[in-house]
């Protein structure tokens, strides 16, 4: 029979995504890397492997914390074949020895690498790995074709109709600045004088870079229940993108899963089977967005309901390794 085993970032919102899974009972989810005792080992493990210290250097003496592995927490048996999906963010948190030890022990499982984010951002974590794991995917086309990579159009989160509720926003955003505040802040002003209600938070923003506009919120955490109701609040989700963007963004599956608008400036956004230009609203310029967008009164549907779904990914991965297996 086959089974499987999802291990989390940590994130809410990657629950969120892969939710509709966790109840079944072939799916055994852990929401982080490592399972802890208490908050103190849960600080250290998370300093110990952080990205941002491993980035440049690996840390030694990470494999102290093999027994804290959420892969070693579950449940396997010999007679069924395991499916067990990492994270890029996850897969970075263990050592390739001890990834290569777990295969060794467990020879009837197959690991899985759902790439979350660019590979340039963490080939440096995630290339060692590489050997070990049998499958890997990812929606960002260029890293598919430059490294054999799988390409999946994304996994989708997609609400009942209880979730929706009356609008008192026109457009919401939420995200870190990168290189992209300045663009923000000129697509906020040209909303404001088109005198649409925004609400803005903006993360990761230098002290000179801040403004007095309103209704934006710089640097303070929004936990993802409170992002999930901001978007069931509004009636347009924004995207500003930096320079160069490869991937499918969150932004764009939140839109698709909740039937919100969406206006971008990413130059791929046209080239998606769910355009629609009455829902889709694509920039260059921000003097391009318009009240015409706002005044068609269209419901909102993509008909994307039955597609890229949890369950569907778990087929997929099936389907493909039994394919491997015979070449």
């Amino acid at each position: 029979m086959n089974r499987f085993i999802l291990v989390g970032t940590g994130k809410d919102y990657v629950k969120r995504v892969w939710e509709s899974l966790i109840t079944r009972d072939d799916v055994q989810w852990f929401d982080q890397p490592l399972v802890t005792d208490n908050r103190v080992s849960d600080i250290l493990s998370h300093i110990h492997s952080s990205f941002l210290l491993n980035r440049y250097f690996d840390l030694p003496f990470k494999s102290i914390w093999k027994e804290k592995y959420a892969i070693n927490k579950a449940e396997y048996n010999p007679e069924d074949t395991f499916y067990l999906v990492l994270f890029d963010n996850t897969l970075s948190r263990y050592t390739p020895r001890c990834i290569r030890e777990f295969k060794k022990e467990h020879p009837n499982t197959v690991i899985i690498l759902f790439m979350d984010n660019a590979m340039h951002k963490k080939e440096r974590l995630i290339q060692e790995h590489l050997e070990n794991v049998d499958l890997v995917y990812t929606n960002n086309k260029y890293d598919a074709d430059k490294y054999g990579f799988k390409y999946v159009f994304n996994i989708i989160p997609f609400v009942s109709d209880d979730e929706k509720r009356k609008c008192d926003i026109d457009v919401f955003f939420v995200g870190n600045a990168y290189d992209r505040i300045e663009k923000i802040h000129t697509v906020y002003d040209r909303l404001e004088k088109l005198g649409l209600r925004v609400k803005m938070y903006v993360s990761g923003v230098n002290a000179k870079d801040k403004s007095k506009r309103k209704n934006i919120v710089y640097n303070q955490s929004l936990p993802y229940h409170d992002v999930i109701d901001y978007y069931n609040r509004s009636v347009c989700l924004l995207e500003v993108v930096g320079e160069k963007p490869t991937m499918l963004t969150m932004r764009m599956m939140e839109a698709l899963a909740r039937n919100k608008k969406l206006i971008t400036n990413h130059p791929i956004i046209k080239e998606q089977e769910f355009y629609d230009p009455r829902f889709i609203l694509y920039f260059d310029d921000p003097e391009g967005i318009t009240l015409d967008f706002f005044q068609n009164n269209t419901e909102v549907k993509y008909n994307f309901e039955n597609k890229y779904t949890p369950e569907l990914f778990l087929q997929r991965i099936v389907d493909d390794y039994n394919e491997k297996e015979k070449i």
